[in-house]
C-alpha cells in the first residue's frame, strides 16, 4: 500500500498507485513520441490514400504534436514521482485529443493515418475511467464507530 510522503515544506504528497503510475508511463511513452514524430517528421506517417500536405500547411498539427509530447514527458515524471500530476489528466487528455482527432479528420486537416491515434486515445480512456472506478481509497477496511453524543 502506498503511504504519504512529507515535502520539506510540510506538504502531503501522495504517491501514485502501480495501476497508475504504469498508465501514466505508457501514456506519457506514447505521446512523446508520438508527439515529436508528427511534429518533425509528420509526412513519414501519411499513407498511399491520404493526400500528402506541404509541410506549412500543418503547422497548426506540429504545435499541437509538441505540446502533447510535452505532457507526456510530464505523465512520465508524473509516474516517476519527480512530479505530481492530478490523476484526472491523463483521462480529460485522451479525451481531448480524441475530440481533435475526430474533428480534425471530419474536417480534412488530418490523415486517415490518425485513425490510429484515435484508437489509442480511446483506449487511454477506457483505461482511465477503469482506473480510478477501482480506487482502492474508496473502500472502507471496518465500519466507523458513530460518535457518542
Amino acid at each position: 500500500m502506498n503511504t504519504p510522503n512529507h515535502t520539506p515544506r510540510g506538504n502531503l504528497t501522495v504517491t501514485p498507485s502501480k495501476p497508475v503510475s504504469a498508465l501514466q508511463m505508457v501514456q506519457g511513452g506514447y505521446y512523446v513520441l508520438a508527439g515529436l514524430l508528427v511534429a518533425f517528421a509528420i509526412a513519414t506517417i501519411q499513407g498511399p490514400t491520404d493526400y500528402p500536405e506541404r509541410p506549412t500547411n500543418l503547422w497548426p498539427v506540429r504545435i499541437v504534436a509538441l505540446a502533447v509530447a510535452g505532457l507526456g514527458a510530464a505523465l512520465v515524471a508524473s509516474s516517476r514521482g519527480v512530479v505530481s500530476l492530478p490523476s484526472w489528466t491523463g483521462l480529460w487528455t485522451a479525451l481531448t485529443l480524441l475530440l481533435l482527432t475526430a474533428v480534425g479528420m471530419g474536417m480534412g486537416v488530418l490523415t486517415q493515418s490518425f485513425l490510429i491515434d484515435a484508437g489509442f486515445e480511446a483506449l487511454f480512456f477506457a483505461c482511465w475511467v477503469v482506473a480510478i472506478l477501482n480506487r482502492g481509497d474508496r473502500r472502507v477496511a471496518r465500519p466507523a464507530p458513530l460518535p457518542s453524543a
